[in-house]
């Protein structure tokens, strides 16, 4: 069997919060059957595409792009490995770092995630200790804000009426979910489940129309969250392919739990834990999520795209002429997906001659681009 990859804190699989907000009838159901997908060609869903190179140089060397967020004219972009948050330009030009690594004001010893806050024109990244760091858009240190103890802080985003929602990956007598407001202070907090399973899914929030949602990697419900409730927004349904608790049982069954995470990933190596669930988003067309198989960084990305006007699912892990679609961003817009040197050769006969010559031209070493699919 291949080698697993892991990282420091192992990977996990979610559980049915108990205590939680339930599936109501009123909650829509997008039914998705996996067996019935057929090949889509990249202009039943966009009507055109650009190739946005990110420029390379030593101040921002990428090694794997976790989140994006765009502001007028600039992306904001999240490597997971380095830790860092680089801003660039429309174009790819590299514009500035976001802080860096240190022990001054403004600098941090970790981060693990941001949030852009488009109202207050502000950066927030978060310390996985316990913190955040407020930037202006410009880069300009703000202020540090602490944050209600937690053994770790792994994800942010921010509510409709100004607050913040974090996630951290803690025991089931704790709450996954703290509200705060703009000081740090205790609101609220929800969800309560196992840690282990957690940890699977490290970006369980998205934003839409200005509210926050919420979805693990195997609990069906996509919650929506303020900060007095969290309620069912809508629901996945995969049919044979949901992992549902009768499945999940073996493994939450295991005391130990570095036994069950053992467990857990070889289950989710041989298939017989389907997928997990990640990067879920919608825009005004679309609800999405990202079905990822097996473990580690070269998994299969299974995209579902679910139409919510002709209420069906494209379901597709590259388009028909071959082309890798990996949405890291979804707006009413565009989806912005990374794209590899391995990548090029699918738009040979889709991107005119000389822009080819130029995406194959660069250096295996450089970072790599951006592929805008506008709808």
């Amino acid at each position: 069997m291949k080698q697993i990859w892991k990282m420091w804190w192992a990977w996990p699989l979610l559980l049915l919060s108990c205590g939680e907000a339930a599936h109501t009838p009123s909650t829509r159901t997008l039914q998705v059957n996996l067996k019935e997908a057929s090949p889509v060609g990249w202009q039943e869903l966009f009507a055109r595409m650009e190739v946005i190179p990110l420029e390379t140089n030593d101040n921002c060397l990428l090694m794997s792009i976790d989140k994006i967020r765009a502001y007028k004219d600039s992306l904001y972009v999240f490597d997971e490995r380095r830790e860092a948050l680089y801003v660039f330009g429309k174009g790819g030009g590299f514009v500035r770092q976001i802080s860096r690594r240190g022990q001054g004001p403004g600098e941090y010893t970790r981060i693990s995630d941001f949030v852009l806050d488009n109202e207050r024109k502000e950066i927030w990244l978060l310390a996985p200790y316990g913190y955040c760091l407020a930037y202006g858009l410009g880069g300009n240190y703000l202020r540090k804000t602490e944050l209600p103890a937690k053994p770790n802080y792994q994800s942010i985003t921010i509510l409709p009426d100004g607050n913040y929602a974090l996630w951290s990956c803690v025991e089931e007598e704790e709450e996954g979910i703290t509200l705060t407001d703009m000081a740090g202070a205790y609101l609220n907090g929800y969800w309560h489940n196992d840690r282990i399973i957690d940890f699977m899914q490290l970006r369980p929030f998205y934003e839409y129309e200005g509210r926050a949602y919420f979805a693990t990697a195997f609990d069906n419900p996509v919650y929506e969250v303020t900060s007095d409730t969290m309620k069912p927004a809508y629901r996945w349904d995969f049919e044979d392919r949901n992992v549902d608790a009768q499945k999940l049982a073996p493994y939450l069954d295991i005391a130990n739990s570095s036994e069950r995470n053992h467990q857990l990933l070889e289950a989710l190596e041989d298939g017989a834990l389907p997928f997990c669930m990640e990067r879920q988003s919608e825009n005004s067309r679309f609800y999405y999520v990202a079905l990822r198989p097996g473990v580690g960084r070269d998994r299969a990305w299974i995209n579902v795209f679910y139409d919510k006007q002709e209420d069906r699912p494209y379901v597709f892990e590259e388009t028909s002429e071959g082309i890798p679609v990996r949405p890291i961003l979804l707006t009413d817009t565009y989806v912005l997906s990374v794209l590899q040197a391995e990548d090029f050769p699918s738009l040979r006969h889709i991107l005119p001659a000389d822009e080819y010559a130029s995406l194959t031209a660069r250096d295996e070493e450089d970072n790599p681009c951006l592929l805008k699919l506008y709808f």
